[in-house]
């Protein structure tokens, strides 16, 4: 039996995650801000600050062949202001400094673990070239993508000097129930049934003409599997190749409760907080060399998010 160890395990990707490995019959370990717990119940403490010693006590209990580290510190493009030194600092920690503390203590006690990072589209910045692949250029222009840029030259440091199966996916957009309240998707599944219901009368948005590459998360998680299953470790963009308007979203969703949304939904620029670029990604290499793809069709996704909302949404 295989043993995972998944880092924000309580997030959208590390809940589904945790589910697929489950089913292929691996012991999976979730790791927490204040636990460390696997599916049988074993529940350790673990300190609030993940320091060296603390990140190697860890990895020597839960004693994982794999480490899929996605935990992130970040915001949606439309999500509040925030204080950007806070921010910064929280995004280093997370996305670089623990990351970091996992792969020394990889190099050093436990060579043969693999690891996965989870980086982002926005390392690329304002992308003049679209889709975007492996070769692309990044040039991150938030702290967000600043961070996982960061976080991925350390794994192909480590790889390249010290051996270590260390990969990272450069993940697009990708949807879920388990989508947090402050993301476009989940802000406009969740408005859709609210205005259905009599509950609310419209919903702004920052840019309705938005392209974005939208997924499915469960899709996503597998693809993050095989990337940690190969026979040599490399880095790949994890996306559908798509482009998708946030109006066509709208479309898709308002429509499954026979809703006109020009009829409810305002564009307000004022609420873009950092640029949203269009970011599509060219899936071709993860495609051929490790036969994985986007197959999940949006509308499947919006959904199961939908009835996620409320059960009884779409038997109206």
């Amino acid at each position: 039996m295989k043993t995972a160890l998944i880092i924000g395990s309580e997030g959208q990707d590390g809940r589904l995650l945790c589910f697929w490995l489950e089913s292929l019959g691996y012991d999976v370990w979730g790791l927490s801000r204040e636990k460390l717990k696997n599916s049988n119940g074993h529940v350790k403490c673990v300190p609030r600050v993940l320091d060296l010693d603390a990140v190697t006590s860890i990895l020597n209990h839960a004693k994982p062949q794999e480490v899929y580290f996605l935990a992130a510190y970040h915001q949606s493009s439309e999500a509040k202001e925030i204080d950007h030194l806070d921010h910064w600092d929280k995004s280093e920690q997370i996305n670089v400094q623990l990351l970091l503390h996992f792969l020394k203590s990889i190099k050093q006690f436990t060579h043969s673990t693999r690891l996965f990072y989870a980086s982002s589209s926005h390392v690329f910045g304002n992308p003049t070239i679209s889709p975007q692949d492996e070769n692309t250029i990044q040039c991150p222009i938030n702290v967000y993508g600043m961070t996982k840029m960061m976080g991925a030259q350390y794994c192909q440091y480590f790889r390249r000097n010290y051996g270590i199966f260390a990969t990272t996916g450069i993940l697009y957009n990708h949807e879920s129930e388990y989508r947090r309240p402050e993301f476009i998707s989940k802000k406009i599944v969740r408005a859709a049934i609210e205005i259905h219901k009599g509950i609310s009368k419209s919903l702004s948005i920052g840019n309705l003409d938005a392209i974005v590459d939208w997924g499915d998360a469960r899709d996503y998680v597998k693809a993050m599997h095989k990337i940690l299953n190969t026979s040599e470790p490399s880095d790949y963009v994890i996306a559908t190749g798509r482009g998708i308007k946030v109006s066509d979203f709208l479309n898709l969703t308002f429509s499954l409760l026979n809703l006109d949304w020009k009829k409810y939904i305002l564009e307000d620029p004022s609420q873009i907080r950092f640029s949203s670029a269009f970011y599509i990604g060219n899936p071709a290499k993860i495609n051929i060399q490790l036969g994985w793809s986007a197959s999940t069709p949006l509308l499947e996704t919006i959904k199961r998010m939908m009835v996620a909302e409320d059960m009884e949404i779409l038997r109206y």
